[in-house]
């Protein structure tokens, strides 16, 4: 049975949740019922030249529309019964939704179709180091939909059928991989979604073994346009724990895993093997380190003719583990702090406050931290995550709900503008996601962060 959850949708006078304002709100079932559609007639702007070019919404169009007051009881009586929530660019349209009363239930589950497609579509983004996120209108289109279906939706309907279209195809259309059982190749039904995810499930359930093993038995790592390489890099952890796993207890699966690092590590960049590593190490720690040093000293079989792929990972683990002792470059987690800053009051910084950091770029502006008062700080060790944007994504979670803020928090809630510093790195809250912000640092702090990221990157300096 389909499990029950909605699809919203929004469409905004700007990309900026404090100030901006709703146009128009759309919520429809998993079955596509509609439940909620309706314009949104702002209080506080009367144009919106660079938004209407994009969502066609006229201050005309609006006039005789309800205020956001006027209906978002309405809104709420629709969320309270909802644990589910599906979006394209999810977190944008619920934070302009909170921003205007509404109440997601405390346990509600955030789908974002966006991230899902990311990885499928395989476009990767070397800057951002992950999948490049896609317009819904590709999205739409690399599964065939047809606009024209609803005739009747416009603006933010039309894009949560879109939308729900899309999440589908994800969620329940299915691909076959080949695998070899008792000497026979069979084939496994998976879906998109749990392809491209199956390095981000961190239980070991019975299905992502299935996923894993599905994936040893393949000549390539490359299905459709997945390129599951980069989820290797991504999830590293998991997947250098999993090969050691394996190479400890000399499974079934051991030659065909092995070839699978080959695969990896051969069609890939120069340095690929080498970040791959040096992102595992990061990940590691202090103990784990030390009895990862102590157990490889005791076997030095670098050379092993029957799995040389994985006895190379370990002897590259086992280098950066060595060179790190030797020169005291470490990053741990689990001893690093985390500040949150957000602008100072004043006139100087009303041009700049809330905006998405393209805008900031735009003008030319160098944020520093002259210009933020630091609101909090905590142990990084604290917040969920085996990763930087595992942390961050955490971090914005737990400091947009009222419920999960600590009471020594002094700001508001985390948004655009605001800066997230971990250990010696800064990243600035963008309208999607992160980015990460050198100028922020002063000039001891910015050497020390090439430092780490030339560790991180297996480079010496």
């Amino acid at each position: 049975m389909e499990e029950n959850y909605i699809v919203i949708d929004t469409e905004t006078t700007g990309l900026n949740a404090a100030e901006d304002e709703l146009l128009q709100v759309s919520i429809i079932d998993n079955e596509g019922a509609v439940l909620f559609d309706s314009y949104i007639k702002p209080t506080q702007h009367t144009e919106w030249a660079e938004a209407e070019r994009i969502n066609h919404i006229s201050p005309d169009m609006v006039a005789d529309s309800p205020t956001i007051e006027e209906v978002i009881s309405e809104i709420n009586d629709i969320l309270k019964r909802y644990d589910k929530i599906v979006g394209y660019n999810v977190r944008f349209d619920a934070d302009f939704l909170k921003h205007n009363g509404a109440e997601f239930l405390n346990t509600a589950e955030y789908a974002d179709a966006m991230k899902m497609f990311a990885p499928i579509y395989g476009e990767w983004n070397d800057q951002r180091g992950s999948y490049k996120w896609q317009k819904l209108t590709t999205a739409a289109g690399y599964y065939g939909y047809n606009w024209s279906a609803h005739e009747e939706a416009h603006n933010s309907l039309g894009d949560c059928y879109a939308t729900l279209y899309v999440y589908k195809k994800l969620t329940t259309d299915t691909m076959t991989i080949e695998r070899v059982i008792d000497g026979k190749r069979v084939g496994i039904e998976l879906t998109p979604a749990e392809i491209s995810q199956a390095y981000y499930i961190k239980e070991s359930d019975d299905r992502r073994q299935d996923i894993l093993n599905a994936l040893d038995e393949m000549n390539s790592l490359k299905i459709g346009n997945i390129d599951l390489s980069k989820d290797f890099l991504k999830n590293s952890t998991t997947f250098i724990d999993d090969v050691i796993y394996r190479y400890e207890k000399m499974d079934d699966h051991l030659e065909d895993y092995n070839m699978a690092i080959e695969d990896v590590v051969d069609n890939a960049a120069d340095d690929y093997a080498d970040k791959l590593v040096s992102n595992y190490v990061q990940n590691m720690s202090s103990s784990d380190k030390e009895q990862f040093i102590e157990s490889a000293e005791m076997a030095m079989d670098w050379n092993d003719t029957y799995e040389p792929a994985i006895s190379k990972i370990e002897h590259m683990v086992y280098e950066k583990l060595i060179d790190e002792r030797r020169t005291g470059h470490t990053r741990e987690f689990s001893t690093e702090n985390y500040k949150i800053y957000q602008l100072k009051d004043g006139e100087k910084y009303h041009g700049i406050r809330f905006e998405p950091y393209h805008r900031i770029e735009a003008i030319d502006i160098n944020l520093n931290k002259t210009d933020y008062d630091l609101v909090y700080e905590g142990k990084i060790s604290e917040i969920k995550g085996n990763s930087i944007d595992e942390k961050l994504e955490n971090i914005y979670s737990k400091f947009n709900r009222y419920e999960t803020m600590p009471e020594t928090f002094m700001g508001h809630s985390l948004s655009i503008s605001d800066v997230v510093e971990i250990g010696n790195m800064a990243y600035y809250v963008d309208n999607i996601g992160f980015k990460k912000l050198s100028s922020f640092l002063d000039n001891q702090e910015q050497g020390e962060a090439l430092d780490m990221t030339g560790q991180n990157r297996g480079l010496g300096r």
